[in-house]
């Protein structure tokens, strides 16, 4: 019997040490990801991940679908780089700079966000400040104002 042991001795060491060796890779593997976590948390304004602040960016997410297109352009919301809003808005990062850079004109105020991210295109602020915005502009097409005046009828 201590014969038959001392013939697997050795195949049992070897085991023991690879998994040793893979525990070991294993708690270096978590290690690197708690850091990526920690390093996330803080760009997103949360704190480290033991769960000792859950305030800030902890707790603030959105879901996409994998069909979830653009707001903008209706295309797939994944072909290219684009924000998501909590709102649950998305749109491509071009197609969001396009729309921003053509109402920059008429947005002169202070409050208009230097970072696209900051609020969403459709339903933050810019939908505030479009209200005051006249549908045609009058110093551009005066035929058209006048295709759309009302006047009363006697």
């Amino acid at each position: 019997n201590g014969a038959t042991l001392g013939m697997f001795r050795s195949e049992i060491e070897k085991s023991l040490d690879q998994y040793e060796t893979d525990i070991h890779l294993l708690n270096m593997e978590l290690e690197q990801h708690k850091k990526t976590m920690d390093a996330v948390e803080r760009d997103f304004g949360g704190g480290p991940s033991d769960g000792s602040n859950v305030e800030g960016g902890l707790g603030r997410c959105v879901i996409l679908s994998q069909t979830q297109r653009c707001d903008l352009c209706r295309q797939i919301i994944y072909s290219r780089g684009f924000y998501a809003f909590l709102c649950g808005h998305a749109m491509h990062k071009d197609c969001l700079e396009e729309a921003l850079a053509m109402t920059k004109p008429q947005q002169d105020g202070p409050d208009t966000p230097e970072d696209p991210a900051a609020d969403c295109f459709i339903c933050g602020q810019n939908l505030m400040d479009s209200l005051f915005m006249p549908f045609i502009d009058p110093n551009y097409d005066r035929n058209e104002m006048r295709d759309w005046e009302v006047s009363a009828g006697r």
